[in-house]
């Protein structure tokens, strides 16, 4: 069982290709932190791992609530996570297994997969081809980890001290406001795709245009990397530094 988070896909692509590695589920935690979708259990000695990006070195702020409704598992089960990152995993490794510890449960293994870092009001995602080879350089790390999810190896990836995360929440905290959205309306074709795809429901359709409805979101930016007229942008710098969806995850499924 494979529970994951997933703005523009890279988590996605890496818990499909674990579980079809492994064998199990994939499960979007979405669902289950807005209470649409009841917490799964697994199964007595099943592989248990929680995948997702890395937002400002921590983890985002949908998978804090998520591992907070967490209880402890049977016995016998593996437990691992998977943090994909652009630029550096910062505390999120060691957030993660304070977190999980709180819930009583200990964390076996965390890696992480350095992937398309797609915080693009900073980095210029233009260039197609050096998106994809860098997507297609983590697919070979995600099937080694694949193999050693499968032996049950114990392993903790290096990170900076969970002691610095709410360093990092602060900065994470002022930059979700979604008041650093706007919207470039004569490219907006009113498809709503950003409000359906919202994982904090903070998107609504008015006559046809997007308006964000609350205060802070979560900041995976899927809405800004969806749309197909590139008319929801962040601050000042993403017109020019491009869009990115994973090539190896179809757009629909986010």
């Amino acid at each position: 069982m494979i529970f994951y988070f997933s703005g523009t896909g890279n988590s996605l692509m890496t818990a499909r290709r674990i579980a079809g590695a492994i064998g199990g589920e994939c499960i979007d935690i979405t669902g289950i932190v807005n209470g649409s979708v009841p917490m799964p259990s697994p199964a007595p000695g099943e592989p248990v791992g929680l995948i997702c990006p890395v937002y400002f070195f921590a983890l985002p702020d949908i998978v804090e609530r998520f591992i907070s409704l967490l209880g402890p598992f049977g016995e016998g089960n593996y437990t691992f996570g998977i943090v994909t990152y652009g630029t550096m995993t910062g505390m999120a490794i060691a957030e993660m297994r304070r977190l999980f510890s709180k819930r009583g449960i200990g964390l076996d293994a965390v890696f992480s997969v350095r992937m398309v870092d797609v915080w693009t009001p900073m980095f210029n995602l233009s260039d197609s081809e050096a998106c994809l080879r860098r997507t297609d350089a983590a697919i070979f790390k995600i099937d080694r980890l694949a193999a050693l999810i499968r032996a049950r190896v114990k392993k903790t990836g290096p990170s900076l001290p969970a002691s610095f995360a709410p360093l990092g929440r602060k900065v994470y905290d002022s930059q979700r406001a979604t008041r650093h959205f706007h919207l470039v309306g004569d490219r907006c074709i009113g498809c709503g795709l950003c409000a359906r795809g919202c994982p904090a429901g903070a998107i609504e359709m008015d006559a046809d245009r997007p308006r964000w409805v609350k205060e802070r979101c979560t900041l995976c930016l899927r809405c800004l990397h969806r749309c197909p007229g590139f008319a929801i942008q962040y601050g000042s710098k993403t017109a020019s530094h491009g869009q990115f969806i994973n090539p190896y995850v179809d757009s629909r499924d986010l």
